[in-house]
């Protein structure tokens, strides 16, 4: 054991008044108090409320500002898919647009399911007029649609083969303006 009688009486200062020890700790034959015992269902109530917070979160509808993005995608979504196949836009189905979303190469995956959710979310508004066979079949036919299936992205780079040339006829007069620059007096 530690010499050090500052040391020992630290860890006496812990042990219960009147109980014998040995070398500091309390011999065997002293009662052991356990710590208090938790109820567990006070542990599990936690996490339940938690899961049950976010499942009410997740049925919720949309918030206002997603609404708004999604209502701007459906119809814009409408329109370019008009424009394709050269119909009115009152005429587009949503077998259209699913084909549309499956040909595009210029869309990415995330993009295309971006624009699947807006169609979904256009499907269940009651203020989009559908009839209720078209809402149901479209339902069908959009959560079949796997945005990964389908005509994959084709990666179209902007850009000149050789970004920094210089034409050679320019070079004459730029290098002699460049040197004139240079060998005139510096203010």
């Amino acid at each position: 054991m530690n010499s050090n009688q500052d040391l020992n009486r630290s860890s006496q200062a812990n042990d219960s008044v009147g109980e014998p020890t040995h070398n500091g700790h309390p011999s065997p034959e002293s009662p052991q108090i356990a710590p208090p015992i938790q109820d567990p269902l006070s542990q599990a109530d936690a996490p339940t409320e938690r899961l049950s917070s976010w499942y009410e979160s997740a049925v919720q509808p949309v918030t206002d500002k997603t609404a708004v993005s999604y209502r701007r995608n459906y119809f814009m979504l409408v329109d370019r898919t008009a424009a394709a196949i050269n119909l009115d836009p009152d005429f587009v189905t949503v077998a259209d647009l699913i084909e549309q979303l499956r040909a595009d190469t210029t869309l990415t995956d995330g993009t295309k399911s971006t624009y699947r959710a807006a169609i979904v979310w256009a499907l269940k508004q009651p203020s989009i007029d559908f009839l209720p066979a078209d809402r149901e079949k479209g339902l069908e036919l959009i959560s079949a649609f796997n945005p990964r299936q389908g005509a994959a992205q084709e990666i179209k780079r902007n850009g000149r083969v050789k970004a920094r040339a210089i034409p050679e006829q320019d070079l004459g007069p730029l290098l002699n303006g460049l040197l004139a620059a240079r060998s005139s007096p510096q203010s």
